[in-house]
């Protein structure tokens, strides 16, 4: 995609640097490459394909990126799925963190009047799992959504 962008790019923007090396060449050295009349017009064609260039690289990023087109279709096709689909990952995402410091965690295998101090390591790892895997989910639920929002939309 991004060879694709840099060739449209300098094939619109090549004509234009060529003509104005030529002007410039024209006006320095006193030479006679434009009739006076033709540059304008010469110039007002260069600006005008680049003009028209704009827009191709929008048909360029929908043709070539799936991405692009499923946040396309999410920010303008259809409202209302976009608005369940951020509920679904605003409610997903939300997960109790444990306490900050150390907490009290019995031990198994001592007698249960018995208390030793540990980190968080062990309850942060679980709760990074448990989010990593409502995250896994809502992504799967979102990415069956924006299939559906393509198909509906285009």
């Amino acid at each position: 995609m991004l060879v694709t962008v840099v060739g449209v790019f300098l094939a619109v923007e090549l004509p234009q640097a060529v003509t104005l090396i030529l002007l410039l060449a024209q006006y320095t050295f006193s030479l006679q490459i434009f009739a006076p009349h033709t540059s304008a017009a010469v110039s007002l064609v260069c600006n005008l394909v680049i003009l028209l260039s704009y827009p191709t690289n929008f048909f360029i990023y929908c043709a070539m990126s799936r991405a692009f087109r499923t946040t396309f279709a999410e920010l303008f096709c259809c409202a209302s799925r976009r608005r369940r689909s951020l509920d679904n990952r605003i409610t997903m995402t939300a997960v109790p963190t444990a306490p900050i410091g150390k907490r009290n965690v019995k031990n198994a295998d001592e007698p249960a009047m018995t208390e030793q101090f540990s980190d968080n390591a062990a309850d942060s790892n679980l709760i990074l799992t448990v989010v990593d895997g409502c995250r896994e989910e809502a992504c799967l639920e979102l990415i069956e959504e924006q299939n559906e929002t393509i198909e509906t939309c285009f």
